[in-house]
Formats: C-alpha cells, sequence, structure tokens
C-alpha cells in the first residue's frame, strides 16, 4: 500500500509519517518546502496543491491507494481565516 501525505512538515503531518512507515505502508509525503533531516523510508516531494498541475502531477507521480490530505497554513495570526485553508479544503485531487 502506498500513501500520500499532504502538509507532511506540518505539525499533524509530521507526527504521521513514522506511524505510517511502521505500518508497511509505503510513505509519500508532501510540502511546499524541502524537509529538514528526516526518515530515510520517507520519500519526500516538494510541491504546492495550489499550483494547478500539481494534484495531477503527483498523482500520475506516486499512484498512491491511500491519501491523508493535511495541508492547511500555519503561519500564526493567519491559519484561523487564511482563505488558503478554503482552496485546500475544496481543491480536487482526483486519481487519473
Amino acid at each position: 500500500m502506498r500513501v500520500l501525505v499532504t502538509g507532511a512538515r506540518g505539525f499533524v503531518g509530521s507526527h504521521t509519517l513514522r506511524p505510517l512507515v511502521e505500518a508497511q505502508f509505503e510513505v509519500h509525503a508532501l510540502s511546499r518546502e524541502a524537509p529538514t533531516g528526516g526518515d530515510a523510508a520517507v520519500h519526500w516531494h516538494r510541491g504546492d496543491l495550489l499550483s494547478s498541475d500539481v494534484p495531477r502531477q503527483i498523482i500520475e507521480h506516486v499512484r498512491p491507494t491511500h491519501l491523508l490530505h493535511l495541508a492547511w497554513e500555519t503561519t500564526h495570526g493567519e491559519y484561523w481565516s487564511s482563505p488558503a485553508n478554503v482552496r485546500w479544503e475544496f481543491r480536487s485531487i482526483k486519481a487519473p
């Protein structure tokens, strides 16, 4: 089984990676910024889901069997009302 975790560097997403690896998932992590350090068992991908082609490209490349969509704006003072969160919530990610 292959899982794609969006928002993988965030507070919630970062805590899901090790348990997924331990559960024998092939873990692919997507983040807008490259990770610092991290687990060698996790396949990292850099991209912004709000960019027009990124969702399609990542799905075609990874071909996940599972999706854990945890992308969220975390900038202090913005995360409660950021318009980006609404766009991520309704961003369509469809298998090819």
